[in-house]
């Protein structure tokens, strides 16, 4: 046993599809089990598992709904949110021969349109056949956009990037925060708020599973800026990184993306992932991301 900070760990060791893996089970003061660390780093391999692991196990979140479902099977999986908003149904694990790829893609194409729920489908390392995305798009969908898929070994975290001093931090703590947060980062992203109760309640449930921590950014006006730290398959996954347009260019997304990365370091994780926009990809590498892998996601139309 060794001891991180206030934390007790225990070093095991798992087999992993690329390679060794070595997890670090951590008890918090609380005396609750945290599952962090990496090893391997220096296998680009490795990484590029861990950002497609923890964006999978993330949308699973998106299932915490009255009307959500997640099928996972050996060849893919499929995430109901419920929402017709296709950024909370998708598709991710593409693992299937390209001689069923038609008729797998129908089938799942089908899964959501009955329930009239638009969807994401994600196209990473991974996927299988490797002429998917061609597939796809003769089914309906298109490719809308490729996104790097980037970590950070946090060791290489530049903390000191620099933060208007006009900005604080908080971690949401109740529903009113966390209406708040929702507002904020649909409107950062341009979602409109057309489920609020639906998308309030998502978020609320995430919020209380502890592997979730929701961030605000504070200027003179408000709330401005959102982040999401999402903590599962070993890695602290960052997502939900949005700023309103009147408050970019001023340090607001670094400021909330680099609290989310300070506190899964103290947690004791060792690497971070996220998949990043044209517009925060020079935010991340400042902060000490680097690229491993291109990610694109087909949407229906």
């Amino acid at each position: 046993m060794i001891f991180v900070n206030s934390f007790q760990a225990v070093i095991l060791k798992l087999p992993a599809f690329f390679g060794e893996i070595v997890f670090l089970l951590i008890k918090n003061e609380k005396g609750e089990q945290v599952k962090s660390g990496v090893n391997n780093l220096s296998d680009k391999t490795v990484i590029i598992r861990a950002i497609e692991d923890n964006q999978a196990e993330f949308f699973k979140c998106y299932a915490k709904t009255a009307k959500g479902s997640v099928r996972h099977d050996a060849t893919i999986l499929l995430i109901k949110s419920g929402i017709p908003l296709r950024a909370f149904n998708g598709v991710f694990y593409n693992n299937f021969p390209a001689a069923a790829a038609e008729n797998k893609i129908e089938e799942i194409k089908d899964a959501f349109t009955a329930e009239g729920l638009p969807f994401m489908w994600w196209i990473t390392p991974s996927s299988r056949p490797l002429n998917l995305e061609n597939s796809i798009e003769k089914h309906g969908l298109k490719l809308l956009a490729r996104t790097p898929g980037m970590a950070l070994i946090m060791s290489n975290l530049r903390a000191n990037a620099p933060l208007s001093g006009a900005l604080t931090v908080k971690k949401v703590g109740d529903e009113e925060e966390m209406v708040l947060w929702m507002e904020t980062a649909l409107q950062s992203f341009g979602i409109p708020l057309t489920f609020p109760e639906q998308c309030l309640e998502l978020f609320n449930n995430m919020r209380l599973d502890k592997s979730c921590l929701f961030y605000l950014g504070y200027g003179n006006e408000g709330a401005v800026s959102v982040s999401l730290l999402f903590c599962g398959a070993a890695t602290a996954g960052i997502y939900w990184v949005g700023t309103l347009a009147s408050a970019r260019n001023k340090g607001a997304g670094t400021a909330v993306t680099l609290q989310a990365l300070l506190d899964a370091r103290e947690r004791g994780y060792s690497l971070a992932t996220l998949k990043s926009s044209a517009f925060g990809f020079p935010v991340y590498k400042k902060l000490g991301f680097n690229e491993y892998c291109n990610m694109g996601f087909c949407v229906s139309v």
